[in-house]
């Protein structure tokens, strides 16, 4: 779960589909009914979605996932223009 708004979720994933915020939400509601453990994996960016604690909260109750995995995203070079992350992007563990 890359970001808790349409919003940011645009901005940083980039999606190909209109309908981007429906597929996460029929996603999340589908890991809901899941009959083994599941997980949410967070990828926070500094700048762009670390202060949604409230929408990711939102989405957690929504989904009940079994564990929930908290990362800063991984710095690997200069990325295309579209993504624009840069190395000041990345969280410090303390920001985690």
């Amino acid at each position: 779960v890359d970001a808790a708004t349409p919003e940011t979720l645009k901005a940083i994933d980039r999606p190909l589909f209109t309908d981007y915020w429906e597929r996460l939400m029929e996603s999340i509601d589908a890991l809901r009914e899941k009959q083994m453990r599941t997980v949410f994996r967070l990828t926070l960016v500094k700048g762009k979605n670390c202060d949604e604690i409230d929408g990711y909260a939102d989405l957690v109750a929504r989904g009940k996932p079994h564990f929930i995995e908290v990362k800063g995203v991984t710095f690997c070079g200069e990325t295309s223009k579209a993504a624009d992350i840069k190395m000041s992007h990345v969280p410090w563990h303390h920001e985690v």
